[in-house]
């Protein structure tokens, strides 16, 4: 399968990483990443590369693992959920969390704040830029 895959690119563009295939259209990840629920395997099926050889173009063209950028972007986009009003619920399931729990833990654990507090902060940020805080 190496020998099929051996031209394939990840590369960075924009702000975004992009999968090049050998055909040389461009995947964008992260919304590849959102469909396949932030999983690995999922994502090389849809690709057909091997998890293995997917790890390892993109860990040489990106100086990280697929699992912690995927893990980065799971967090981006549920803080960008709650900033934009969703429940904690809501976010946790949109995003493919086994339980709420999981996701409080998961957030609190990579922004050191809970999802709750983080909620509390936003509002009190946009009441103050508007000129409704106390």
């Amino acid at each position: 399968m190496a020998d099929v895959h051996k031209d394939l690119k990840v590369v960075q563009r924009d702000g975004m990483v992009i999968y090049i295939p050998t055909n040389g259209q461009g995947v964008p990840l992260s919304k590849l990443a959102f469909q396949c629920g932030y999983r690995i395997d999922a994502m090389c099926s849809l690709l057909e590369v091997s998890p293995r050889h997917f790890r390892r173009i993109f860990t040489e063209a990106l100086g990280m693992s697929p699992k912690k950028w995927l893990k980065s972007e799971r967090m981006v986009f549920a803080r960008n959920l709650l900033r934009g009003g969703l429940s904690i619920k809501e976010v946790s399931d949109r995003l493919g969390f086994s339980s709420q729990k999981d996701f409080y833990l998961d957030f609190r654990e990579y922004y050191s704040i809970a999802p709750s507090d983080f909620q509390l902060q936003e509002t009190e940020r946009v009441m103050e830029k508007l000129g409704w805080a106390n």
